[in-house]
């Protein structure tokens, strides 16, 4: 049974499924997500950690992100064709993805709380994650002339 997932955006240590045991990988890896930042791929992750510790095998990073993300402390998205996405669970925010430079632009969530209120009055759904990502070109990309190189980049609008 897995812990309820939430916002935890001052979170110190994981919560765990029970059972589970915060051991001093878990830790390694739950802290390298906090350093490297949101939207972090599995292998950043364990590129940091086998730095950190040469021993943590790269299977034992990918069994903890699963882990993590089963007890709502991490969450996954799939923001471009990279593959998966990992950052800290925080309040609900969807995302916009440039799909010329990559960059990755974390929107705010007033439109998540009206989209909720009118699912909530028109059909009576009662909303309990949104996983939002709009996939378009950025404002800089999209400027006459101007060509954009593909890396990844995070703003906050």
């Amino acid at each position: 049974m897995a812990v309820a997932p939430g916002p935890r955006p001052e979170a110190e240590t994981p919560r765990l499924d029970p059972g589970r045991r915060l051991t001093r990988q878990r830790r390694l890896v739950w802290q390298t997500i906090q350093e490297i930042g949101p939207h972090c791929t599995a292998e950043q992750v364990t590129a940091s950690v086998k730095q950190a510790n040469p021993r943590v095998a790269r299977s034992t990073v990918y069994r903890i992100l699963a882990d993590l993300c089963s007890a709502g402390d991490v969450v996954v998205a799939r923001l471009d064709a990279g593959g998966l996405r990992y950052e800290l669970a925080a309040a609900e925010h969807p995302h916009a993805v440039c799909q010329v430079c990559g960059k990755v632009i974390h929107v705010g969530d007033e439109l998540l709380e009206t989209f909720e209120e009118h699912l909530a009055a028109t059909v009576g759904f009662r909303t309990v994650r949104i996983d939002l990502t709009v996939n378009g070109v950025c404002r800089d990309c999209a400027a006459p002339g101007r060509r954009a190189t593909r890396r990844q980049r995070h703003d906050h609008i």
